[in-house]
């Protein structure tokens, strides 16, 4: 009677070590008594017992704080977060959904399916903007006034358009920024229509050019790459054309015709 009862016990206890295991499993784990300045974590869980003083961002994984974790506005993207009695969190809590999805088979498929159709309608968006934009009379003066200089113009689109890149990804870990980081994207979007618009003005006589366009962005990679240079050309003619816009122009003096 007392082996099975000591049985029964230790098989109790081993339910709940087992149970209890996957609650505080952390890939990075902060111990009690330390403090670091910061904590980025991508694709794995982060426990905190001790005290991390700056910012804390966990990707594709959970944030298990213990009884003396001390964080400050963390940032969860796939994940969760866990508080235990005695955990404190200081400022704004920013998390977006569960765990990423792990899709394989039909699943995969279906999600892979569905990029494609959401590219495809992209490019023919950005490829029928870009028609009507070239068929308007204000898109000679922006080609002119990059025609003027056109290296410069390049290097100016490609400078603007790394940092508008940057500052998007930047402004995204925040609620407030990811408002000016979609508007960001939604200006990167503008630009590579008014590239593709001077491209296709630049072969208005081939009727087929739209078409050429379309399908050259609809390629993985390709398209990609394309889809950047128009990004860069169309952000740079943008630019260089409200420079000259913004230039106030010297207005010469009428000279007075002697009789």
């Amino acid at each position: 009677m007392a082996l099975r009862r000591g049985l029964v016990v230790a098989a109790l206890g081993a339910l709940l070590a087992l149970g209890a295991a996957p609650a505080a499993r952390a890939d990075v784990h902060i111990p009690e008594g330390q403090t670091v300045d910061e904590l980025q974590v991508v694709g794995e869980s982060a426990r905190v017992d001790g005290t991390v003083t700056g910012r804390v961002i966990v990707v594709d994984g959970d944030l298990l704080l213990g009884r003396g974790g001390r964080v400050n506005d963390p940032v969860v993207l796939g994940g969760r977060i866990k508080v235990r009695e005695g955990g404190q969190i200081r400022g704004d809590v920013f998390r977006v959904g569960g765990h990423l999805p792990s899709l394989s088979g039909w699943g995969l498929a279906g999600a892979v399916v569905l990029v494609l159709l959401v590219h495809a309608a992209l490019a023919a968006m950005i490829v029928a903007a870009a028609r009507l934009i070239a068929r308007h009379p204000s898109l000679a003066l922006v080609a002119d006034a990059a025609g003027e200089r056109p290296l410069r113009t390049g290097l100016l689109g490609a400078l603007a358009a790394f940092g508008i890149g940057a500052a998007a990804i930047l402004l995204s870990i925040s609620l407030i920024g990811l408002a000016v980081g979609a508007a960001l994207v939604g200006l990167m979007l503008v630009a590579t229509t008014y590239g593709v618009a001077l491209a296709l003005a630049a072969v208005r006589d081939q009727p087929r050019a739209p078409l050429i366009a379309f399908c050259a962005l609809l390629f993985p990679v390709v398209g990609e790459a394309l889809a950047a240079l128009a990004a860069v050309v169309g952000l740079g003619a943008l630019l260089r054309y409200a420079a000259e816009a913004a230039r106030p122009r010297v207005r010469r003096p009428a000279t007075l015709s002697r009789s």
